[in-house]
């Protein structure tokens, strides 16, 4: 892996969310641990205020994205920290996600890449009353 700084990043993805971006790491899966990839994503996370988990039941996060859980596979996971959502794909074939077109994605995109993660924006849930 390869630490870079916030201007290297918004030159390898010129259309990133530039306010707050910090830096980034490449990462290529031929040549990287998972495990470790995966504790950087998850330490990466935590810096932002994300809560980490090492295992986690998904039950509507699905359905509160617009996503019908029938069209994801169980190699993909997602999760909501706010109006940040993230997908996680295990799997070794990348998956389109079917988001609406105009999704404004922070890492990534509509297509998930195999062993990928991609990261969207949406409308914050209300809190439980």
């Amino acid at each position: 892996a390869h630490h870079l700084g916030s201007g290297a990043v918004a030159e390898l993805i010129p259309n990133i969310k530039r306010d707050g971006l910090r830096g980034g790491v490449t990462y290529s899966d031929g040549v990287e641990d998972d495990a470790r990839f995966s504790i950087a994503v998850a330490l990466t996370a935590v810096d932002q205020g994300a809560t980490a988990v090492t295992r986690a039941r998904v039950t509507d996060l699905l359905t509160d994205a617009d996503i019908p859980r029938q069209q994801m596979p169980e190699d993909i996971r997602c999760h909501r920290r706010g109006s940040v959502w993230f997908a996680f794909n295990y799997g070794a074939q990348p998956h389109p996600l079917p988001l609406p077109q105009d999704t404004e994605f922070l890492w990534g995109g509509p297509e998930l890449p195999a062993h990928g993660v991609s990261i969207w924006l949406a409308e914050a849930a209300e809190s439980p009353a």
